[in-house]
């Protein structure tokens, strides 16, 4: 079995490919991490190796925090913005609000559309029923 240990830098280095006995561990390289970059541990396990296997070491981008700075800092305070003013409402008496205008009449309703279609399809069905009875094709 062979087990090819990589630490992400030098795959072809001499130390990466190891022979392993079938379910056995393959050791660890040592790893130096870049500047900059945190070892995280390996992308699989190679502490029971059951075929030929790669193994990846994993980096982590160091998380620098941000510090304090070396003089003194300058605070200014935001302007302050005037507190919106609210107008008192009156209430106005139902009475004297005016309904809005009822809409005309056109005398149309969906309803009388779909009736209308629906006998002129009945209709047209009688007619084709009877000529196919009668013997003639439309």
């Amino acid at each position: 079995m062979g087990a090819r240990v990589e630490d992400g830098r030098d795959p072809a280095g001499a130390d990466a490919v190891q022979t392993v006995d079938y379910g056995g561990a393959a050791a660890a390289p040592t790893v130096v991490a870049d500047a900059g970059y945190e070892f995280t541990g390996w992308d699989k396990p190679f502490d029971h190796v059951t075929c030929d296997l790669t193994v990846t070491a994993q980096y982590a981008k160091d998380i620098i925090e941000p510090t304090a700075p070396l003089g003194p800092v300058q605070t200014t305070e935001p302007p302050k913005t005037p507190e919106p003013t609210v107008a008192a409402t009156e209430s106005v008496p139902e009475e004297t609000i005016p309904e809005a205008p009822a809409l005309p009449v056109t005398g149309e309703d969906p309803l009388d559309w779909m009736l209308a279609v629906g006998i002129l399809a009945l209709a047209v069905g009688a007619i084709l029923l009877f000529a196919r009875r009668n013997g003639k094709n439309i």
